[in-house]
């Protein structure tokens, strides 16, 4: 697999795993755009660069180009300029199957619709909030004691 540079946005323990991952693959990761705690202490340990600000952001990974952007567990909307700056894709992580369970608290509609599969998304991002090519879809089971 050819190695590629990146950035990642988003928060929480999920980003912090998927960048594990892109490091023991031997990607590298430019910056990351994140509030989290957890974010915080572990770019740090990793020496990679945590950027705070939205408009700083956008300013540098429209400058210093990565092969890809990665927004995995991400509140923030994000501007034009952000999903233009890849090299290649702007990828975003969704918890649900979508095109059903588009938006937020994807996991507690499903659960509270009484479904009995659920899953992520992995897609290209463009124009429209998780909307764009499906690259990876991944589906489990709800079991009735599962919650969000």
């Amino acid at each position: 697999m050819k190695k590629f540079s990146c950035y990642i946005i988003g928060k929480d323990n999920l980003l912090i795993e998927c960048g594990k991952i892109l490091l023991a693959h031997g990607h590298s990761i430019l910056g990351i755009f994140s509030s989290s705690i957890a974010v915080s202490v572990w770019s740090h340990e990793k020496n990679i660069p945590l950027i705070h600000d939205l408009s700083t952001f956008t300013s540098i990974v429209s400058t210093e180009k990565a092969d890809y952007l990665f927004s995995i567990i991400n509140e923030q909307i994000l501007n034009d300029k952000i999903i233009a700056s890849p090299l290649h894709f702007a990828i975003n992580y969704h918890d649900s199957l979508l095109p059903r369970y588009a938006g937020v608290h994807a996991t507690s509609w499903a659960i509270l619709n009484g479904e009995k599969k659920h899953g992520i998304t992995w897609h290209v991002m463009g124009t429209g909030i998780d909307k764009g090519d499906i690259l990876i879809q991944n589906t489990i089971d709800i079991d009735s004691e599962d919650t969000a």
